[in-house]
């Protein structure tokens, strides 16, 4: 999207020499891209009727609750208790859940949820060294020993 500057800048070239000037001396004047042709003949276009180079207010419901005084207050109670769901944070502050979440997806905050790692102990490789010790010694006794075993991947 065009700043009013850069909206002025193509205006005022466009008249003077023409879309290819745009195009060409946007970057003496501009550190970005420029705009398509069919951006900067849009720009004189949009002047002649409305008489500004700005794009008309957007139609449709205007936002009520999304307003920079509660996106201020949620990113201020995320900030002070960030362990706080997004429903206790809607309770509190009055608002939509949803809201909350919109607000907070707006500002680039991610929700996750850590998970638990069993952490080894300094002893626990001997300990696995000497169970394994003992598991071989019993096969010995016993060949169909690991049959016997319900083996899972679940740590608890």
């Amino acid at each position: 999207m065009l700043s009013k500057e850069e909206r002025i800048f193509a205006l005022k070239t466009f008249y003077k020499s023409g879309v290819t000037a745009v195009v060409n001396e946007w970057g003496i004047h501009f550190r970005s891209k420029p705009p398509s042709r069919q951006t900067v003949y849009d720009i004189p276009d949009r002047f002649e009727q409305h008489e500004s180079v700005m794009d008309a207010p957007r139609s449709g419901r205007p936002t009520t609750v999304s307003t920079d005084d509660n996106l201020l207050r949620v990113c201020l109670a995320v900030t002070k208790s960030p362990r706080k769901s997004t429903r206790r944070l809607a309770s509190e502050l009055d608002l939509s859940r949803r809201s909350v979440q919109r607000m907070l997806h707006k500002q680039n905050y991610k929700s996750y949820i850590p998970r638990l790692l069993h952490g080894l102990l300094e002893d626990d490789p001997d300990r696995r060294l000497q169970f394994c010790g003992l598991m071989l010694n019993q096969h010995k006794h016993d060949p169909n020993l690991f049959n016997k075993i319900i083996w899972s991947d679940e740590a608890n």
